[in-house]
């Protein structure tokens, strides 16, 4: 090489130059060079804007390299920054949350990259943190179980990725898997292969399960909207509910509450029917049970007039949430029933 140096990264690019990067040779090195295995010679390659060592140096699936962390002349580093082979050129990225050097840096199956460890001027970390590779920024991640650096991350083959290893004030045998969650509902893959949710279904609801109690997309308030879909980003298919809450939908049975109707089942579609089937009960009221709002035409155990009689939302720009009832049908009801028409709750 041209330049001596130790505690630096080595990464093999995809046109076969390696391209080997920082380090440290009494002082931290900041130059950059390249390999080339058919002339088998080192060529000059762009200097990276930061010196550092015990840093990673990660290959992406475009080619590009992520270099993170490590060690530098202000200290310990969150700093990141890509090296594109293609331009020869180094360009800044997102930094980390947490400086570290010594942690390891491994691409996930979904393109991400996971950084997991490493030490820095306060502690050694089992702090966790992905970078995402479109938004060129890093997101938290559940910490490993035992905080470690100098250990050693590898990828399997179904994606997870085996930690092992490392030192944290004195040498560890243990090792952890990282699961891979792809639709980010904060359930790891394999445990919703295993209870059987093809498709990973439960995309958009964090935390809920972390006990791994109710599996894929129940509906747990029993309001007829699956919690998937009450979480979701976009409330005129679902979202922005709250799974716990049985009162902030009105997907009960229809027509089953018209005068005269026969009992029917949840549609999971909140149409103009709704509406209508509301505003039968205007003026009905929990003072007067023996009305309508007392009856149970349905069966389901839930008075006709309770299920259409929902207090107003407090929310200011959100006429769709209701909370629970108020103890009277009012075309206030009405009104976020017609707020809702357009919801698919399946």
């Amino acid at each position: 090489m041209a330049h001596a140096r130790e505690y630096h990264s080595a990464t093999l690019l995809k046109n076969d130059h390696v391209i080997v990067a920082g380090g440290f040779d009494g002082d931290y090195v900041g130059t950059a060079e390249l390999y080339d295995p058919i002339s088998s010679t080192w060529l000059p390659a762009k200097s990276p804007s930061t010196a550092r060592r015990l840093h990673t140096a990660t290959l992406l699936n475009d080619g590009t390299v992520l270099v993170a962390g490590g060690g530098g002349a202000s200290g310990y580093l969150k700093s990141a920054e890509l090296y594109s082979a293609a331009t020869d050129t180094w360009a800044p990225v997102g930094s980390m949350a947490d400086a570290r050097a010594g942690h390891t840096a491994t691409v996930t199956k979904d393109a991400r990259v996971l950084v997991v460890g490493g030490v820095n001027a306060t502690a050694t970390l089992a702090t966790a943190e992905v970078y995402d590779v479109n938004a060129h920024a890093w997101s938290a991640v559940s910490a490993i179980i035992a905080a470690r650096v100098r250990h050693v991350a590898v990828k399997l083959h179904d994606g997870d990725i085996l930690i092992a290893g490392g030192t944290s004030g004195s040498y560890l045998n243990s090792a952890e898997l990282w699961d891979a969650d792809l639709d980010n509902d904060g359930l790891p893959d394999r445990w919703e292969v295993a209870v059987g949710c093809p498709g990973f279904d439960y995309i958009g609801y964090r935390g809920r399960y972390a006990q791994n109690t109710k599996p894929c997309n129940p509906d747990s308030d029993g309001d007829g909207c699956k919690d998937g879909a009450e979480a979701g980003l976009d409330h005129l298919v679902g979202g922005q509910r709250d799974p716990s809450d049985p009162w902030d939908v009105f997907d009960v049975p229809v027509p089953a509450l018209l005068p005269g109707a026969a009992a029917g089942a949840r549609n999971k579609f909140i149409t103009l029917a709704d509406v209508l089937a509301d505003l039968a009960y205007v003026g009905t009221s929990a003072a007067h049970p023996v009305t309508r709002y007392g009856s149970d035409l349905n069966g389901n155990g839930i008075p006709d007039g309770q299920e259409y009689d929902r207090a107003p939302s407090a929310t200011p720009g959100q006429p769709w949430r209701s909370g629970p009832p108020n103890g009277f049908v009012t075309l206030g009801d009405v009104l976020v029933v017609l707020a809702q028409v357009g919801t698919n709750c399946s």
